[in-house]
């Protein structure tokens, strides 16, 4: 799972089973990687992009062979004052072998 953190850039990685106490990041735009048995996110070449009251966020990312299969887009959103919008399925994706 990850999250990003529009007010800093900084992409954050979580462990396998989401678990926060593992949680790693980086800032994007720079030559650092994150990574843990389910893929790689490289930030040298991901970015965000706004336009208007829009936020796209594009990973550059690797996937490990045993992540393979279909996969869910979840998002959620929470804005600096932390108002949450609910958990729900943004897109669908197979992940080759």
């Amino acid at each position: 799972m990850t999250a990003y953190l529009a007010p800093g850039n900084i992409l954050l990685l979580f462990i396998d089973d989401g678990d926060a106490a593992g949680l790693t990041n980086m800032m994007l735009a720079r030559t650092a990687s994150l990574e843990h048995s389910q893929c790689r996110v490289n930030a040298q070449g991901s970015s965000e992009v706004r336009s208007g009251g829009r936020l796209t966020v594009n990973l550059i990312m690797t996937f490990k062979p045993g992540f393979a299969g279909s996969k869910a887009v979840w998002l959620a959103l929470q804005t600096v004052t932390a108002v949450t919008a609910p958990w729900r399925v943004s897109g669908a994706w197979q992940v080759p072998p």
